[in-house]
């Protein structure tokens, strides 16, 4: 049986996208590729409980999309080095950027929401009511 996924080995599976350089991303396969790795197994269900990880495979998904059928143009092997650098690099600013803007997102509703309150103590459900439609 598996170990609870902490926020270390979250860490780590997201780090595990983000540097995947397959072609074919998978749920089954990024299972095989954790307990690989990481010598876990958890099931795809498991995984996409947590955003970060979810929202990692999207975001890698998409990125696999949009390069497909590009032709290597690299010549040499410090080339190749530097092109695959930059491109987890960008991966990862992509998902890091997504992160950011969900906690704003989180932040200006926990602030409207805090703000509007009508009863004391507020609970954490309070806080994560909806906002109210744009006029």
């Amino acid at each position: 049986m598996a170990k609870h996924l902490t926020e270390h080995i979250v860490e780590q599976i997201v780090q595990l996208i983000d540097l995947w350089d397959d072609d074919s991303l998978t749920w089954p396969r990024l299972v095989e590729a954790i307990e690989a790795n990481l010598g876990l197994r958890y099931s795809r269900q498991s995984l996409c409980k947590y955003k970060m990880i979810s929202d990692a495979f999207q975001l890698r998904k998409q990125g696999i999309r949009e390069n497909k059928g590009v032709d290597p143009i690299y010549r040499s092997k410090q080339m190749q080095d530097a092109v695959n650098t930059i491109e987890e690099q960008k991966r990862t600013i992509a998902r890091l950027e997504k992160q950011v803007n969900d906690l704003l997102e989180q932040f200006l509703r926990w602030s409207y929401n805090a703000t509007h309150a009508c009863k004391v103590p507020i609970t954490l459900n309070d806080l994560n009511k909806p906002l109210p439609p744009k006029n």
